[in-house]
């Protein structure tokens, strides 16, 4: 290659360091400028991408002889790592080191339950968690060790099925959009109360009274709670981490990219999590086969 080729390749490389660098620099400083600004929420949800492609990026750099810029990336790799990190497990779940464990199978939109509960029972799953979801569980019986209770009736909105006998079970109501499931029972010889929510296409103007009205459910038990589902937003924006330090709470898997349409999407925002006190832990998390239903389930097993 001759030295004006040469030169160019040079120049070409610098440009798409200098302008990745500089854009997510800016990105960054306006969103740590207000946490709470729409701009803000919005970058929370791609801030675990973009951790990924400035990896992309400092190797790139390193390996193109850049090292200004993979110091400058460098740099930017460990301030959006503190970010996320600071309430999430990046790519390792936290295991907790119990030897009791309690298997949840979660699923929005479930459009063919027998088919669901057919893995359910194939996987040995202990708890099911449902939302928006056809639930022809009138005659429950033909399911057997399995047990439904809904005191208000709305098996469509959310409910949770389990082979825990239930002491106690009901609807949660977090806004007139967005409301849960929860129910109190025994595994292992603890109790625990089991949250099952989905609030996906959760806004930033609807942030504050959802997780305002969870925080006050969470912190009223008299037992350890675990909450699971899709939380609608990243773990590291500032209205999850305040939920946090308000309940004591800690996510325990690590992070998911996918929205259950498909088992990995790197442009999905990452915001299906279970959360539970610091004595639990997760030992697995995996997408079953969705088969006949439109969502992929996830298995996640829950240590104490």
């Amino acid at each position: 290659m001759g030295y004006l080729s040469q030169k160019k390749k040079h120049e070409r490389i610098n440009f798409i360091l200098n302008f990745s660098l500089g854009l997510i620099s800016v990105t960054s400083f306006l969103a740590l400028f207000d946490r709470s600004s729409t701009f803000s929420a919005f970058v929370n949800q791609w801030q675990f991408q973009i951790y990924l492609y400035l990896l992309v990026v400092f190797m790139y750099a390193l390996i193109s002889r850049f090292f200004i810029q993979g110091t400058f990336a460098a740099l930017l790799i460990v301030v959006n790592y503190m970010l996320i990190a600071s309430s999430a497990n990046l790519f390792n779940s936290s295991h907790g080191g119990g030897t009791r464990q309690v298997s949840i199978l979660y699923q929005n939109q479930t459009q063919n339950a027998d088919t669901l509960m057919g893995q359910a029972q194939a996987e040995g799953v202990d708890v099911i968690s449902l939302n928006h979801s056809c639930a022809p569980f009138s005659n429950i019986d033909k399911y057997p060790g399995y047990y439904l209770y809904n005191d208000d009736n709305e098996l469509q909105q959310s409910f949770i099925i389990s082979k825990y006998l239930p002491l106690k079970s009901g609807r949660i109501l977090f806004s007139p959009q967005y409301s849960g499931s929860y129910m109190m029972f025994i595994a292992e010889n603890q109790p625990m109360v089991l949250v099952n929510i989905d609030f996906s296409g959760l806004t930033h103007e609807q942030e504050g009274t959802v997780y305002h009205n969870l925080g006050e459910f969470v912190i009223a038990q008299d037992n350890p709670v675990v909450i699971v589902g899709d939380f609608g937003i990243p773990a590291w924006s500032k209205t999850f981490q305040k939920f946090l330090n308000k309940t004591g709470l800690e996510v325990k898997n690590h992070v998911i990219l996918s929205n259950g349409k498909y088992r990995f999407n790197p442009f999905s925002v990452p915001s299906f999590n279970l959360l539970a006190y610091k004595n639990f832990g997760v030992s697995n998390v995996q997408f079953l086969p969705k088969n006949d239903n439109k969502l992929y389930p996830l298995l996640i097993n829950l240590t104490f």
